[in-house]
């Protein structure tokens, strides 16, 4: 009989999932630990609120400023009374703002809004005391400005408002244009004390305060450009000029450095890292009043200034600072080098000294494996590819032969023509070597150093053809040899690709280009022997070495052919850096075991195989 089922066990309590707690639907995640992941935070929607306050603060700013131009113009007050008014209204709207703020405990839009446009009317008095009626000296002016600006930057920064200091920058630089109303030696020295006024609390409060020092060096190049093309009796204007353009420099790098190393160290003390934002905002503009600058003062000074400015910002490149703010210093930097060499040379000179340059830096950084020398050195490559386009490299050449070589060919096209090709070597190392883009985008930018080097290459080869054989002869060997040339080239590296996938992806791509250039240009460009020497040649290089490489790549597939030379045994497949494995219908089971001292021609054992394989 069936043994009887048991008894149904007693219902127990419900109880959750190992690691999950209760309440938590059954699809949701949770974390290690067992909590639930918290919803995401739900987007929160612009605030508009604040632009009617900001756009009342400056329409308040322009009243004050029509009030005053309307007061000087209908001469109802003398100028003592209107440098009062002025001031005695940004204090007002200062100590309201203040008023505000203590009343409320922090400070919001409309304070900082006040507190703002008080600051400017209180600065744009002080302005027109000194420059427009002279109730004040100069020295004295001065020194007023240097306490209203770091007055107003302090006050923003006890506020802890980053809008506050903006407002006070850009109204005191502004007040400086729409109250003086000309540029001169003392509207200038006052935008020098403005930005030694902001200096320290903005390297104080890095990197909140990077987007004002950067706003500061912006507005200070609005002022620089007129000031250069402007004649003052008596005093070194440009010199003067590039003093306070290598100060913003200075000033603006120095923020976003600290402003990128306080964010770090607030990620690895567990608090949330500030952005870098603000950092790249002051490297990208740092520069800006020295390049509006330089076009007043003379080569050799521009030159070794842009150089040196090159330097500072490329000394932000630090690997503390973030990959942000790495990417904006190399690139800035690249292109202050290409500022400087563009003013030095030109010509034919100027595309071959960027080529070596960046020829330099991608040597450079293939050797160190260093991806912001490889960025530097891909910014100066571009601006001198697209420099020797329009002055050694023409691209007319490779399209119809030069009646006379000799004179058509630039002086030194054909250096230039070899800097590029090895310029497109170089960063094809350096990618190699620093991994940089990744092996899986190779073939979406290879393309472009591969095209670089082969327009170079054929450029140098047809023009050499056509000084040592002018005329149209030397143009037709030239473009024979540049499509066998670029066909060898490519099965080169498509061999070296069997140890090293990347080269033969670029061996693969010139292999490609050369039939390209067979089918588009050579097929309608060339005639005669030419055309046939250049496709019978290509074809049997291509069709020899093709054979070969099929022959050493088909060990690599499943079950391929063994390759030559390889050791196998009859009746065996060799085995890379092995023995010939055994084939037939027992291969790779093992062997039947027999008892000891058994024949291996005796019956076999009872439920043995009787075919002597394995079951």
């Amino acid at each position: 009989m069936p043994p009887p089922y048991p008894a149904y066990p007693p219902p127990g309590a419900w109880a959750p999932a190992p690691g999950r707690p209760p309440g938590t639907a059954p699809g949701a995640p949770t974390v290690p630990g067992g909590r639930p992941v918290p919803p995401p935070a739900p987007r929160r929607p612009t605030d508009w609120s604040r632009l009617p306050v900001w756009a009342g603060a400056a329409v308040t700013f322009v009243g004050v400023v029509l009030l005053l131009v309307l007061a000087a113009s209908a001469d109802w007050f003398g100028p003592t009374a209107r440098v009062l008014a002025g001031a005695g209204l940004g204090v007002v709207l200062i100590g309201l703002a203040a008023w505000l703020v203590r009343r409320g405990g922090r400070s919001g839009a409309g304070p900082s809004a006040l507190a703002g446009t008080g600051t400017t009317a209180l600065f744009g008095s002080v302005v027109a005391a000194t420059t427009l009626y002279e109730l004040v000296p100069a020295p004295v002016g001065l020194v007023l400005c240097l306490v209203v600006a770091a007055a107003g930057i302090a006050l923003a920064d006890r506020w802890d408002s980053t809008g506050f200091a903006l407002a006070v920058l850009v109204g005191v630089e502004m007040a400086l244009l729409v109250v003086s109303g000309h540029l001169d030696l003392l509207s200038f020295a006052m935008t020098v004390v403005v930005q030694i006024g902001v200096a320290p609390t903005a390297l104080r409060r890095a990197p909140a305060l990077a987007p004002v020092a950067a706003a500061g060096t912006a507005l200070h190049a609005m002022l620089a450009g007129p000031l250069v093309t402007s004649e003052v009796d008596g005093v070194a204007m440009p010199g003067l000029l590039l003093a306070v353009a290598g100060f913003a420099l200075v000033l603006g790098v120095g923020v976003a450095v600290l402003g990128a190393l306080r964010g770090v160290r607030g990620s690895a003390a567990g608090g949330v890292g500030r952005t870098r934002t603000p950092s790249v905002i002051g490297i990208v503009f740092a520069p800006v009043p020295l390049l509006a600058t330089l076009p007043g003062v003379g080569t050799v000074t521009a030159v070794v200034t842009t150089f040196a400015a090159a330097a500072v910002t490329a000394g932000a490149a630090h690997p503390r600072t973030g990959r942000a703010v790495r990417i904006a210093a190399v690139t800035v930097a690249s292109l202050l080098v290409a500022a400087a060499t563009i003013r030095w040379l030109n010509g034919v000179t100027l595309s071959g000294v960027l080529l070596a340059e960046a020829l330099v830096l991608l040597v450079t950084a293939a050797f160190l494996r260093s991806r912001p020398v490889q960025l530097a050195g891909a910014v100066l490559a571009t601006v001198g590819g697209v420099a020797a386009l329009g002055t050694a490299l023409d691209p007319s050449s490779l399209a119809e032969p030069s009646r006379v070589p000799s004179v058509d060919l630039p002086p030194g096209s054909l250096v230039v023509a070899a800097l590029l090709a090895a310029v497109a070597m170089a960063g094809l190392a350096a990618a190699l070597r620093t991994d940089t883009p990744p092996a899986a985008q190779w073939a979406a930018w290879a393309w472009l150093p591969v095209a670089t080097g082969l327009y170079g290459v054929s450029w140098l080869v047809v023009a050499a053809a056509q000084l040592v054989v002018p005329g149209e002869n030397g143009f037709l060997s030239g473009h024979v040899l540049v499509t066998l040339g670029i066909t060898g080239l490519g099965v080169v590296l498509l061999v070296r690709g069997l140890q090293r996938p990347a080269a033969g992806r670029t061996g693969f791509a010139l292999i490609v280009a050369a039939l390209v250039k067979l089918v588009v240009f050579d097929l309608v460009t060339l005639d005669g022997l030419a055309r046939v020497a250049a496709f019978i040649g290509a074809g049997l290089v291509l069709l020899a070495v093709g054979t070969w490489y099929a022959r050493r790549a088909a060990p690599a597939a499943p079950g391929g052919p063994s390759a030559p030379g390889s050791p196998a045994a009859p009746g065996g497949v060799a085995t890379p850096g092995g023995p010939a494995a055994p084939t037939g219908p027992g291969a790779g089971r093992p062997a039947t075991p027999t008892r000891p001292g058994a024949d291996s021609s005796g019956p076999a054992d009872p439920g043995a195989n009787p075919t002597g394989d394995a079951p």
